[in-house]
């Protein structure tokens, strides 16, 4: 779409992800990794005279904090404090070694709660981590909630098939589109009321 626009940019998006791994483990092994990608980018960028810059991180972590993992963390503010850390540090690296003036806007998901069937003694009255990134999205203004993942096709092990991720990264694309270029604050839909009749939830 940036090209569709005529804008003479490239695009480089990279992977610094640390599968299974609750937000406490994410914090010594993820963000490292990032800050080394960061400099890398950077010093790529110096030796071709070019600039570079951040403008958004996509984090999809999370799953493991449901319960009965590494140090998981299920807690509802246990888990938006160590979100909120993660986020601080992932933006001040591209800030600090990248050489930007602005954050990069930080693209979360909601975790689905088909997880949390995984966990010995966790069912979906325990959504403390669901709970937090809607939250999360709401108190911060530099924080945007794209969607849960569990509207797209997927496999019994609860991820996306090949044809889910293909819907999810375009869904994505949509959503950091409108919020970067057109200037809309992306948001899902979210319940303002509930109210149950009988056996009827509207």
């Amino acid at each position: 779409m940036y090209r569709r626009y005529t804008h003479d940019i490239n695009i480089v998006a990279s992977t610094a992800g640390t599968s299974g791994a609750s937000l406490q483990t994410l914090i010594t092994s993820y963000i490292p990794n990032v800050v080394r990608m960061h400099q890398n980018m950077k010093s790529v960028a110096d030796n071709e005279n070019k600039s570079v810059g951040c403008f958004a991180i996509v984090f999809m972590q999370g799953e493991s904090d449901y319960g009965g993992r590494d140090n998981s963390t299920p807690d509802k503010d246990a888990y938006k404090a160590l979100l909120l850390q993660t986020k601080n540090a992932l933006q001040a690296s591209a800030m600090t070694n990248l050489g930007q003036e602005r954050k990069p806007l930080f693209f979360i998901y909601q975790t689905s709660g088909g997880w949390v069937h995984d966990y010995t003694g966790i069912d979906n009255s325990a959504l403390g981590v669901s709970m937090a990134q809607i939250e999360f999205a709401q108190e911060n203004d530099d924080v945007v909630l794209i969607s849960p993942c569990y509207q797209v096709t997927t496999y019994t092990d609860n991820h996306p098939s090949c044809n889910g991720y293909r819907w999810l990264g375009e869904y994505y694309a949509k959503a950091i589109w409108q919020t970067l270029y057109r200037g809309w604050r992306f948001s899902n839909p979210i319940p303002e009321e509930i109210v149950r009749e009988e056996k009827r939830i509207i």
